[in-house]
Formats: C-alpha cells, structure tokens, sequence
C-alpha cells in the first residue's frame, strides 16, 4: 500500500458501502410507494367526498326553499278554500232566499184584485202587478261554479301536501347523505393524523 488515504481496496470498499447504503435507501423508498399510492387514493377520496358534500349541502338549501315555498302555495290554497267555503255558504243562503221570494212572486201572480188573498186576507193587491222575478237561476250557476272552484282547489291540497311530503323525504335523504359524508371526510381526515 502506498498510504494513500484511497487505496484501490479503500476505493472499493467505500463503492460497496455506497452502493450497500444506496440499496438499502432505494429499499425504504419502494416500500414507501404504496403507502403513497394509498394516501394519493386516500386524498382523491376526500377530494371527492368534499365536493359531493358541497353539492349535496347545496341541493339540501335549495330543497329548503322548495319546501318553503310549497309550505306558502299550500297555506295559500287553505285561505283560498276557506274563502271560497264561506262564500259558497252565502250563495246557499242566498239562493234559499231567491227560491223562497220565487214562490211568493207565483202565488203574487195567482192574485185576483177584489179576491181575497189566502195569506193575509187583503182583496187589494197592489204589487200583483210588478212582475219582477229573483234570479233564482243565476245565483245556481253562481253557485255550482263556485262548489266547481273549491272541488279544483282541495285537488290542488292534495297535490301541494304530495308534493310537500315528497320535498320533505328528499331533504331528509340528502341530510342522511350529508351526514355519511361528513362520516366518510372524518375517517379520512383521521388517517392522515
């Protein structure tokens, strides 16, 4: 040996160290791949989950203004069907009233001046001779178009309350959904720590 501090067995010594160290480094490297491919596929996952739970949170508000809204259409029908009740109501009332002034204005025509009348017994029959009619028929067909309307709207109750109920079971679902996505974005945030 010429005391050189790299001898050619130095020399090679030191390369197969370096190419021992190299191996065992380029080792640990590819075991290290597949946990990198599990939390590249793991960060994929959350990514995904993280932009379903955006657009689930969103279709979950717009649902709630849906349901918002049939609520209002729904209530709003209610008011019109118990507007429409109380005026169906008074054209009944109504219509008993013409029917009744009908009859009476036939018996006023049967009158006879200088006959008695079989009610009040008067022999002068001074308004015998006004022959106005109730219109007996206008408050039927007032009548029949307004039970027409109300029989429309209480279908329309019934499609609302559907419909509603429909809204409601949809945003339920979405939540029951958002929740197992906030469950899936936890358990995947909790492996990375």
């Amino acid at each position: 040996m010429d005391g050189t501090p790299f001898s050619n067995q130095n020399l090679k010594d030191f390369e197969n160290q370096n190419i021992t160290e190299l191996k065992i480094e380029y080792d640990k490297i590819l075991s290290h791949i597949p946990i990198a491919e599990k939390l590249l596929d793991l960060s994929k996952n959350f990514s995904e989950f993280d932009a379903r739970k955006e657009e689930t949170v969103l279709k979950i508000q717009s649902s709630e203004r849906e349901i918002v809204t049939a609520e209002n259409n729904l209530q709003k029908t209610k008011n019109e069907i118990e507007i429409k009740t109380k005026h169906i109501e008074e054209l009944r009332i109504k219509l008993e009233r013409e029917q009744l002034e009908a009859k009476y204005e036939d018996d006023r025509l049967n009158l006879t001046e200088n006959e008695p009348c079989p009610l009040c017994g008067s022999v002068h029959h001074p308004f015998a001779k006004d022959k106005t009619k109730a219109p007996v028929d206008l408050t039927k067909n007032e009548l029949k178009k307004a039970e027409t309307l109300k029989i429309e709207l209480e279908k329309q109750i019934n499609k609302l309350t559907a419909e509603l109920s429909n809204l409601k079971s949809n945003a339920n679902s979405l939540r029951e959904t958002l929740l197992e996505l906030e469950k899936n974005i936890t358990k995947t945030q909790n492996i990375f720590t």
